[in-house]
């Protein structure tokens, strides 16, 4: 396994049930967030259609400023959006964590219509985020773990041309 797979698997994949194997290795995503339990130890919160950094930092500084918690990980869609990965400690149920990003969606993007927004937990919901970072099937674009101040540079294309290092 490389350094990023074992990252990516300690920071966002489920915990291994007891008596079960770990997790498998590639990019978190595609439906593999959500424990056999109905737990997670991640969420993510997309905004796409246009992407806008402008907007989803005010949640990204919000959750560090006023909830005093880590800094999400910040991704590029690979196609036209923007999101922010929450790794949490333990596990929580999913309906906990659904309700957490409800609450962040009011608080800060409550100017931002609905339907420019994803959310994994979501009640009601069955969007799953794809893998970060992988190349996306229909172009030649690329998902990408991003740093903060490399994120406003991704506007107007909120993705990479080829493979991240």
């Amino acid at each position: 396994m490389t350094r990023l797979q074992l990252e990516l698997q300690r920071l966002y994949l489920p915990l291994p049930l007891p008596g079960t194997a770990a997790p498998g290795t590639a990019a978190p995503g595609a439906g593999q967030l959500l424990a056999a339990d109905g737990t997670l130890r991640a969420m993510v919160l997309e905004l796409h259609g246009p992407a806008s950094w402008a907007a989803l930092s005010r949640v990204w500084q919000g959750v560090q400023a006023q909830l005093a918690l880590p800094a999400p990980a910040i991704a590029v869609s690979g196609v036209d959006g923007y999101q922010l990965w929450f790794s949490l400690q333990q596990p929580v149920p999913a309906a906990l964590a659904a309700a957490f990003l409800d609450a962040l969606r009011q608080r800060h993007l409550a100017d931002i219509p609905l339907r420019r927004l994803r959310m994994l937990p979501a009640a009601g919901t069955t969007w799953q985020p794809a893998p970060v970072p992988a190349r996306q099937a229909d172009a030649e674009h690329w998902s990408a773990f991003v740093s903060q101040d490399l994120a406003p540079m991704f506007d107007d294309t909120p993705w990479l041309d080829m493979p991240p290092n």
